[in-house]
């Protein structure tokens, strides 16, 4: 016998003495299910690397779980060693431990493992005898699962554990309709964390400084968190899954239930967890291998979907929000000024002008009056003893009025979220800076900016990370790095008599500046924030208003940084696809600290989508310092993948 092979024996002789077993049952039975399985290699089975969650070690060296926590191993070095963790998971199965409140028979408490092994092996059971996991099964018969639900709580920009948006599941019970699926249970993976500060937990969230776990909790609770307080459209995606699919998935989750694993905030994030489960219940799906680097939540939900006959149906639930905007848009502006004045309590219920209104409208107005009471209310704009006497009054008003419908219902959007343009992007660019033909290369990792259409995404929002752009300069015949954008954010939302939210932007990287007019461009670190309100022209216009602040930072600066304020504008059109899109904006800097001189930025973009991942675009700019600016000409074309 090898001695490698000796000394895993040996340890796992030690760990049998630790271990009750009931002797008569082993007799020399374990041997030979170990002999077995290494006859059948099923520490190198894909189906028991999915189980542990092993994945390939960066080096290439071997294999290691993402998994980290020591109870979900029966080996000591279960994390790494796969036959080693096999092999100590059959050892556990002899346990005879009785079941209480406070610990499982490992037959139990890796249940998903157990009857792997048990399909793979064929247990016999008057040798190894079956244990009965009274709860797990009490457990699975209070779920009482006949489907699975891919839930997807859209994008939430002011929180940056949801900017990319969220994913969980749903275990619905049989006959259940739309209204009863509330009381279902939800499988949510989360990273552990009381900080409320959003940088906190970026910066913490990218470096795996948090802990993150599996829970089960009614769903009710998260469509209240996310429809309600963060205000965010939900799509749930009914998935064609067997019986015997949901019972593995449930068992592994079960498993997975006191587990700890590192969470990250790109990768082994929410979205990239749940694929696990999904490997777990149909194997062969290998879906947590087309991700290196990042998963985004879009792009995970459209790899699910991809798989063949996996989707059953698609239901869209709107926030309250949503809901909200939909009724006041059937409001003229004098019964919106008459909702809002109600809701707020500055006019009587018996205000003439109500009073003359006729009943739909009537009704329709105090119906606006009373949802946004509520909105205010679960935005904590309100507290309940202001609010409470007022939304009894509007709704004592209403049940006045005998009038049943008064709005069509939200219709869906025309595109989900897995149906939008794919999140990665390359483009080619070609054109002029003065006389000097250019050509510009970009990639982008993630994920979309406020030219892309819009079509899956949140409109006037847009994130974009690790954005590369390469600049071939073909007179001098030589290739730069022009700019490295880490993160740009922004977030225009527009203002109106109901709602004053603040638009806002956020920026750091690198980029060219055109420090002397010898031609010397340092490569500068820059980081660039502002906000300010932004309204809409019409149905398809926006534009948006802001201060801006920006600090550049390098050696070859005066003193070796630069501050700077200054306003900016920006106005957007687009088609009512947005397919076709226009953008003006216009930036003004005052930079001092040793660099006095004013640097403006004009800039006119048009984005014409040909397909759903592939888009045209035009770019003329002006930008540099304000007495003698650089001049651009650039036609691009950007593919998404």
């Amino acid at each position: 016998m090898p001695i490698q092979n000796g000394f895993q024996l040996l340890l796992l002789m030690c760990a049998l003495l630790l271990l009750p077993f009931d002797q008569s049952h082993a007799d020399g039975y374990l041997d030979e299910l170990i002999q077995q399985s290494r006859l059948l290699r099923l520490a190198g089975h894909s189906e028991w690397h999915t189980l542990l969650h092993y994945r390939e070690r960066h080096d290439g060296d071997g294999v290691i779980s993402r998994a980290d926590s020591a109870n979900f191993f029966n080996a000591e070095n279960g994390k790494y060693d796969p036959q080693a963790e096999l092999e100590a998971t059959l050892a556990s199965f002899f346990s005879n431990i009785a079941e209480t409140d406070k610990q499982q028979n490992p037959q139990c408490a890796f249940i998903a493992r157990y009857q792997w092994l048990k399909s793979r092996l064929h247990f016999d059971q008057t040798r190894l005898p079956e244990q009965t996991c009274h709860r797990f099964e009490l457990w699975y018969q209070a779920i009482n699962p006949a489907q699975i639900t891919l839930v997807f709580p859209a994008a939430y920009l002011n929180n940056p554990s949801s900017m990319f948006g969220h994913t969980l599941l749903r275990v619905d019970m049989p006959q259940q309709d739309e209204r009863t699926r509330l009381i279902s249970y939800a499988i949510n993976y989360a990273a552990e964390t009381t900080k409320s500060n959003g940088v906190v937990f970026a910066v913490k969230g990218i470096m795996g400084g948090y802990a993150g776990y599996f829970s089960i909790m009614p769903y009710y609770e998260k469509v209240k968190e996310y429809s309600d307080l963060e205000n965010r459209d939900i799509w749930e995606y009914q998935l064609n899954l067997t019986p015997t699919e949901i019972r593995r998935l449930l068992e592994h989750a079960w498993e997975l239930g006191p587990v700890r694993f590192d969470y990250f905030f790109f990768d082994e994030n929410c979205s990239y967890q749940l694929l696990g489960l999904f490997e777990v219940a149909r194997p062969g799906l290998d879906l947590r291998q087309r991700f290196h680097g990042w998963a985004i939540p879009s792009d995970t939900v459209r790899e699910v979907l991809s798989e063949k006959g996996m989707l059953k149906q698609a239901i869209y639930r709107p926030s309250s929000l949503t809901l909200l905007q939909h009724r006041l848009q059937h409001l003229s502006d004098t019964e919106q000024q008459l909702a809002l004045a109600l809701s707020q309590g500055n006019l009587p219920l018996d205000e003439p002008r109500l009073s003359a209104l006729a009943d739909k409208r009537k009704a329709l107005v105090l119906e606006a009056g009373y949802d946004y009471l509520q909105y205010q209310f679960n935005t904590g704009k309100w507290q309940r003893e202001a609010a409470a006497p007022r939304s009894l009054g509007l709704l004592r008003a209403r049940s006045q009025v005998p009038v049943q419908e008064t709005i069509p219902p939200l219709p869906s959007p025309g595109h989900r979220p897995d149906q939008g343009h794919e999140t990665a992007r390359l483009a080619l660019y070609h054109g002029w800076q003065g006389n000097e033909a250019i050509s510009d290369l970009y990639l982008r990792p993630a994920y979309h900016d406020l030219l892309d259409a819009d079509a899956g995404y949140h409109p006037g929002a847009q994130i974009n990370f690790l954005d590369l752009q390469f600049r071939h300069l073909h007179e001098q015949n030589s290739t730069v790095l022009e700019s490295f954008s880490l993160v740009n954010i922004v977030s225009l939302t527009p203002r109106d008599r109901f709602f004053k939210p603040v638009s806002w932007r956020v920026s750091a990287g690198l980029e060219r500046f055109q420090l002397s007019p010898d031609g010397n461009r340092p490569l500068v670190f820059s980081v660039n924030g502002g906000g300010g309100p932004s309204y809409r022209l019409g149905n398809h216009q926006l534009v948006s208003l802001m201060l801006e602040g920006a600090l550049l930072a390098d050696d070859e600066l005066p003193a070796g940084h630069a501050p700077a304020i200054g306003p900016s504008i920006l106005w957007m059109w687009s088609d009512i696809e947005s397919r076709w899109k226009f953008q003006l904006s216009s930036q003004w800097l005052a930079y001092r600290n040793h660099l006095h001189r004013d640097e403006v930025d004009h800039h006119f973009q048009s984005n014409l989508q040909l397909d759903k991942d592939l888009s045209l675009r035009l770019s003329l700019r002006a930008y540099g310092e304000k007495e003698e600016p650089s001049e651009e000409v650039r036609l691009g074309v950007h593919w998404y993948f």
